[in-house]
């Protein structure tokens, strides 16, 4: 009753040999998975961290303008440099001449050898390179913007900052703005 072919005798091992290549399917497909997962995670690691970068740099055109706006209102003294500067304005600078050159008379520097604001927080660095471009006298129109007092001025003075901001992993970002300046008379 219990007769079984001779050739199905002969195949008592096929159902293991099956059972490894699905096995062997399976771990592939896994492997795979695990390999998707990591490049994956790589991605979004280097993602936040350029976006970190960008935040930190992106906070420069804020600072910058402040630091144009404190020396053209007040006009430190250059022999009290850098006793005369607020604390947090202090804290930051770098440059012993970013009198002269916030007064366009000396543009040697920028932010990658020395920069002329730094600062540090968190394990993230932003270096500020401030510029003076030109002076364009706005006599004879029309139309002039009006600074924070509302007054209208003669004359605007432009100003570069490029900021630098690097987070860890070596991942920085560059911004580059330009700032306007309308002098109070």
């Amino acid at each position: 009753m219990n007769q079984i072919s001779p050739k199905l005798r002969e195949e008592k091992g096929m159902v293991l040999i099956t059972a490894l290549l699905i096995m062997l399917v399976l771990t592939l497909i896994g492997m795979a998975a695990i390999m998707n997962s990591t490049v994956e995670i790589n991605l979004s690691r280097n993602e936040r961290l350029q976006k970190e970068a960008f935040f930190v740099a992106d906070s420069g055109p804020a600072i910058a303008s402040r630091v144009i706006r404190y020396y053209l209102q007040n006009q430190p003294d250059p022999g009290g440099y850098p006793d005369n500067l607020p604390e947090d304005i202090k804290d930051i600078m770098m440059d012993s001449n970013f009198l002269s050159e916030i007064n366009g008379s000396l543009q040697e520097d920028n932010c990658w050898n020395s920069p002329d604001l730094h600062l540090t927080t968190q394990g993230r660095m932003l270096d500020i390179d401030i510029d003076y471009v030109g002076r364009v006298l706005t006599s004879g129109q029309n139309i002039v913007f009006l600074n924070e007092d509302g007054v209208p001025s003669p004359v605007t003075i432009y100003y570069r900052a490029h900021s630098w901001g690097r987070a860890t992993n070596n991942s920085s970002i560059e911004i580059e703005t330009f700032y306007r300046y309308l002098p109070t008379y």
